[in-house]
C-alpha cells in the first residue's frame, strides 16, 4: 500500500458509486482528500463517514458542478484560497442523458459534465499539480469505439443517448494522451481509467438493453474502482504516463488517438469552447 501522508487529493463526482470508495481509500492511506460534490450537505454527510470510517479527519468539502463554467472557477479560486498544492486530481463525475439536454453554458450536457468540464479544472489546476510534483492526474472513461464527430460536436443535428454518451468519455482518451505529451517533464503523469460496469445510478435514462446489461454484469463499485485509485496512489503509476488502464492491467489506444492532428484538434476546440487562451 502507498503512503498518502502529506498529500492532498481532489476526487470529482466523489459522492457518486466509484467516487465513493475512490475517496475513502485516498483517506485511509493518508491523503487529505477534498471531495467534489454538487451539493455541500451531500459532501458534508460523505465526509464524516469518511472521517469516521478511516480515523482521517482532513477531508473537506468543495462545491463543484461541472455544468457549470463559472461553479469551476469558483470551485478553483476557492481550493486555491485554502491550499497552494494538489498531488492527485480525479476526474471522476459524469452524467448520462436520455434526451438531449444542455448545460448552464448551453453545452450538450454528457459533452459538458463528461469532458468539457473536467477538461476546464484540470487545465486551471495544472500550474498547481506542476508545483506539487510529483502529482497525478486520472481520468475515468470508458470503452469508446466512436470517433469524434467535429460536424456535430454538441449532438444538435442527431442526437443518440449511448452515441453522445460514448463520444464525451472517449473524448478524455486524446486529452489524456494529449495532455501526457505536454506534461512529459514536468513531475506531473496522467492515466485513463475504464471502470468498466459498475453498478450506479448514472444510466437510469439508458436503453433499456443497456440497462439490463448493467444489472446482470456490473460489478460492486469497491471492486471497480481498485484501478483508479492504483492509478491515483500506486508508485507504477507514478513512473509511467499517458496509459489506459483496465482491470489493472494497459490497453492499447485505438489508432485515431494516437493521431497527434486528432488529438491537438480535440485539445482546441475544447479550449476554445470553455474560454481557455491557446
Amino acid at each position: 500500500m502507498s503512503n498518502l501522508n502529506g498529500k492532498i487529493a481532489l476526487v470529482t463526482g466523489a459522492a457518486g458509486a466509484l467516487g465513493r470508495p475512490i475517496s475513502m481509500e485516498l483517506a485511509r492511506q493518508g491523503a487529505r482528500v477534498v471531495l467534489g460534490v454538487r451539493e455541500r450537505s451531500q459532501g458534508e454527510a460523505l465526509a464524516k463517514d469518511i472521517s469516521a470510517t478511516t480515523g482521517n479527519a482532513a477531508v473537506d468539502v468543495l462545491v463543484l458542478d461541472l455544468a457549470s463554467c463559472a461553479s469551476i472557477r469558483a470551485a478553483v479560486k476557492e481550493y486555491l484560497g485554502k491550499h497552494d498544492r494538489l498531488h492527485v486530481l480525479v476526474n471522476n463525475a459524469a452524467a448520462f442523458s436520455g434526451t438531449r439536454r444542455t448545460t448552464k453554458d448551453g453545452f450538450e450536457l454528457m459533452l459538458g459534465v463528461n469532458h468539457l468540464g473536467p477538461f476546464l479544472l484540470t487545465n486551471l489546476l495544472l500550474d498547481t499539480l506542476k508545483a506539487s510534483a510529483p502529482a497525478r492526474i486520472v481520468n475515468m472513461t470508458m470503452e469508446n469505439s466512436k470517433p469524434m464527430d467535429f460536424e456535430d460536436l454538441q449532438s444538435e443535428q442527431k442526437f443518440v443517448s449511448m452515441d453522445a454518451f460514448s463520444r464525451s468519455k472517449g473524448a478524455g482518451h486524446y486529452v489524456t494522451v494529449e495532455l501526457a505529451k505536454r506534461l512529459e517533464g514536468t513531475g506531473v503523469t496522467v492515466h485513463a481509467v475504464n471502470p468498466t460496469m459498475t453498478a450506479t445510478t448514472l444510466i437510469a435514462q439508458a436503453p433499456l438493453p443497456i440497462r439490463v446489461a448493467f444489472k446482470l454484469l456490473s460489478g460492486k463499485p469497491e471492486k471497480n474502482a481498485q484501478t483508479a485509485i492504483a492509478a491515483a496512489a500506486a508508485p507504477e503509476y507514478q513512473a509511467s504516463t499517458g496509459k489506459w488502464l483496465e482491470k489493472g492491467e494497459e490497453k492499447p489506444w485505438r489508432p485515431e488517438v494516437l493521431d497527434a492532428a486528432t488529438r491537438v484538434k480535440v485539445w482546441e476546440v475544447s479550449a476554445k469552447l470553455v474560454g481557455l487562451a491557446r
